[in-house]
């Protein structure tokens, strides 16, 4: 536009078209620091719905320094309105600054989809025209609304179960995919590429269907169940944890409604200033302040969806704006070593009431002990008097005895080093040290978007009840210093973005038709934000929202507290979880009563929470034990049937953490059966050869070898005993090599040659190989290294695997781990004699020097 040209001239000095190739010669020097009267308040022409509907490509900031201080410097200004002091961002001058910085971003980095990229020079000619005057920030602002935003049309009318489902995209997409995330370090991602579980088309009718299905609609809290709780100072967050979350921020990940994501983040921590004012923010959302402009802006949900395996269903995920999103991840790095703590030890409260009954029991065997030896005393040892006293000390004892034993608790390993071993150590010695008691699994169903719902009478979600009270209640008993901040991100519905144009996601008319999006007049710059009170629209107004950053503690936690309720009232039962996988092991009878009885966890966590496990995936498993108490419904029961009403017969095992428990031939086979799934990726990577458009595709492909391939057979190996996992491991190490061969063109090479090769590939590359590790000849002691390394918490967290007095222990495997670790230190004492030996002798150089 003339406006856009106009400015660029201004700010510059040249005339050149918005979007044409620089002619300014030394863009290093322009200005791009605003003045210090700057208007701010030219951000409110900016339309917050506008910005969140635009089709952008982004790329990253420029990679110099100096370009990148360039470009720091007008976002620091805006950063300094929006988070000069905690209270900032809750007035109007810090909500204009961070509309500022994240439409100044957009602006430098971002461009309508299918446009050139912006060269170095132009970003840098873009954030001088922002920073020399609100009219060229606006210019800019309305060029690129106008061209980048396309008008909304009506969702095609069809059913649903017609639509396509997933589809495959070509190569060459999924391998400049993977570069993208390679080249950012982001390998997971790079591997994903090639995996089946491809984002889904919003604009698809089977994905709108399933996300509204999983997505409960209710209304908000109300403001009395979100209110603080007096007397609770402030939530604190200190500057390590932000400062952690600083170094490690992460590559490549999407950003929310607001189009910016980490690459803003990273730019600004780059300075000082930068960094105290984002944690300035952070500590604001902590202490729930912000604007209500500044809120429109920053609520909202990225909608992404996943297709699952099976084709059918999607797995539902929300991504909230860049600067909340931040502010929770430096809150929940803050709050994990609570939330372990909360979840392996007994609750407060009980460990209090066991404190005062142990110090009772003893002052009381102290008292009885006193009185028996004076009765002693003064009437002699076989007087009745003495014998009264006996007894009494006697049954002393045996209050204090009990008083001490050890207690069952639950634990919930979601936040603990190495948690998935200790769960999958733990499940594994039920089964070894108790073969004929019962192990229950349960699958919760749609766990985080539903936590916390509101229901019906008949218990079906309720959309005129509020939801997330429960949820809020028990975060006001355990910690109220988090009210605020989840009074901020749960207090209000958020609006569900599933595609830009569309806007926020519309539930269907009464009738069964689509509402009509377009419109005649349509005008961008003018679009308004939606009505948090509308009924047209969906939103997120139950659970905690798979994919942020506080979803998981204070999911996890709430449903966890539930667990020792249950644990009450079962005192015999044994109850681990891993976040949502919970597995509870104890007699068949009072593992069937502890699971769906009276008292069960099915009704528990169903009165406390709103969960329900799927009926289809929970199972009842016993290695010996009789299972005919459990009901028909259970799968694993012996009156269990399937849909044709045929007995499905007993489980032989079940899968949990990534990997399987239950009889072993039956593991081994799941468990090849599951490898061969997680590596099936390498059969399209092995195809992959360099073209006009993407080179360096064999260095691609390694790094996917080293770093995921042989990363997933680590893992198997370290929680799975080497009798269950060997098949498995053997298939990866063969896979793997097959792999490696095709990457090395080692064909057409001798068998002897590709053997020393392969042997070399799996050396580290410190000593010449390729780092190749696919754990296969170290099964036994991995595992054996992961049981003894997480020995110490397994018994104190059950008492009957410890060793007894003469070294054995009812844990199948402590033995094999104990017998692996001698053999390696009598290896290693013996290699440290040998170099001992050989480092006496002195190697004298031709240069008079010696090694």
């Amino acid at each position: 536009s003339a406006a856009a040209v106009a400015a660029l001239r201004n700010a510059t000095g040249v005339s050149l078209a918005w979007n044409s190739p620089s002619e300014v010669a030394d863009t290093i020097n322009l200005n791009t620091t605003p003045a210090a009267d700057y208007d701010l308040s030219i951000c409110d022409s900016v339309s917050i719905e506008c910005l969140k509907r635009l089709h952008l490509q982004s790329q990253d900031f420029p990679d110099s320094k100096e370009y990148r201080a360039k470009i720091r410097s007008v976002l620091e200004f805006g950063m300094k309105a929006f988070g000069g002091n905690p209270n900032a961002p809750g007035t109007e001058d810090g909500a204009r600054g961070a509309i500022f910085v994240v439409a100044s971003t957009i602006l430098v980095t971002c461009r309508p989809s299918g446009s050139p990229r912006y060269t170095t020079d132009q970003m840098v000619e873009r954030a001088a025209t922002i920073a020399h005057s609100p009219d060229g920030f606006l210019a800019l602002w309305k060029e690129l609304a106008l061209s980048a935003s396309v008008p909304p049309t009506p969702l095609e009318q069809g059913d649903a179960a017609d639509s396509p489902g997933p589809s495959q995209p070509s190569m060459e997409q999924m391998v400049k995919r993977a570069h993208y995330y390679a080249n950012r370090g982001e390998f997971g991602k790079a591997w994903a590429a090639f995996s089946p579980s491809a984002p889904a088309d919003g604009r698809d009718p089977k994905v709108v269907a399933n996300y509204l299905g999983k997505t409960p609609q209710a209304r908000a809290p109300p403001a009395s169940v979100t209110a603080d709780e007096p007397g609770v100072a402030r939530y604190e967050l200190k500057r390590k944890f932000f400062n952690k979350f600083a170094k490690s921020l992460p590559r490549a990940r999407k950003g929310g409604p607001t189009q910016v994501d980490y690459e803003l983040v990273r730019i600004i921590t780059e300075s000082t200033d930068g960094a105290d004012c984002l944690f300035n923010f952070c500590t604001s959302v902590g202490w729930g302040v912000m604007h209500e402009r500044l809120k429109r802006l920053e609520d909202d949900l990225n909608a992404v969806c996943l297709w699952k395996d099976d084709g059918v269903s999607c797995r539902p995920l929300g991504l909230c704006s860049i600067f909340t999103r931040s502010a929770e991840r430096c809150i929940a790095l803050q709050e994990r070593d609570w939330a372990e703590q909360f979840c392996t030890t007994q609750l407060p409260e009980v460990a209090k009431a066991r404190a005062e009954a142990l110090e009772d029991a003893t002052v009381t065997t102290a008292t009885a002990e006193a009185a028996y030896t004076s009765r002693c005393i003064t009437h002699g040892h076989g007087s009745a008097e003495a014998t009264a006293a006996l007894a009494d000390l006697e049954a002393a004892e045996a209050a204090e005895k009990r008083a001490r034993a050890p207690v069952n608790f639950p634990k919930n390993y979601a936040f603990s080093k190495n948690g998935t071993h200790l769960y999958a150590h733990t499940v594994a010695g039920w089964h070894g040290t108790k073969p004929e008691n019962a192990t229950i699994s349960g699958d919760k169903e749609n766990f985080y978007n539903t936590i916390a719902q509101a229901l019906t009478a008949d218990n079906k979600p309720d959309p005129n009840g509020c939801g997330r009270v429960k949820l809020l209640d028990w975060i006001r008993k355990r910690r109220p210093d988090l009210l605020p901040v989840a009074r901020l991100i749960m207090g209000t519905p958020s609006f569900i973005r599933l595609v830009k144009a569309e806007g926020a996601l519309r539930l269907p008319s009464a009738d069964g038709d689509d509402l009509d999006f377009s419109a005649a007049d349509w005008d961008p710059l003018s679009l308004e934000c939606p009505d948090y009170n509308d009924p047209n629209y969906a939103k997120s107004a139950c659970g905690v929202i798979q994919g942020r950053a506080l979803s998981t503690i204070l999911s996890v936690c709430f449903l966890h507290d539930i667990c020792h309720a249950v644990q009450q009232e079962n005192p015999s039962m044994r109850l681990i979880g891993f976040a949502d996988d919970i597995c509870q092991n104890d007699e068949p009878l009072r593992a069937v009563a502890a699971y769906s009885g009276p008292k069960g966890l099915l009704e528990a966590q169903k009165k406390g929470a709103s969960v329900f496990d799927g009926v289809g995936k929970s199972l009842i498993y016993s290695p010996e034990g009789d299972l005919s108490c459990a009901p028909g419904w259970l799968r694993g029961s012996p009156a269990h049937r399937d849909k044709e009403g045929k007995p499905t017969g007993r489980v032989d095992c079940f899968k949990a953490v990534g990997t399987f428990f239950g009889d072993p031939e039956a593991c081994k086979k799941e468990l090849t059966a599951h490898l061969r799934k997680k590596l099936a990726p390498l059969d399209v990577i092995d195809t992959i050869v360099d073209t006009d458009c993407v080179t360096n595709t064999s260095q691609l492909r390694l790094n996917l070898v080293q770093r995921i391939a042989c990363a997933k057979t680590k893992y198997i190996a370290g929680i799975t005993p080497p009798n269950v996992a060997c098949d498995a491991l053997e298939f990866a190490h063969n896979r793997i090599r097959k792999s490696f061969e095709s990457i090395a063109r080692a064909d057409a090479s001798p068998q002897a040659l590709r053997d020393l090769a392969w042997l070399q590939a799996q050396l580290p590359t410190e000593m010449g190989g390729c780092n190749i590790d696919t754990a296969f000849s170290r099964a036994d002691s991995d595992f054996s290294m992961s049981l003894l390394k997480n020995w110490r918490t397994l018994v104190a967290h059950n008492p009957d695997f410890a060793l007894d007095e003469g070294g054995a222990s009812k844990y199948p495997a402590i033995a094999a781990a104990i017998a692996t670790y001698e053999s390696a230190l009598s290896d290693w004492k013996e290699v440290c004699e040998k170099r001992a030996a050989r480092d006496k002798n002195k190697y004298h150089t031709v240069r008079g020097g010696y090694l």
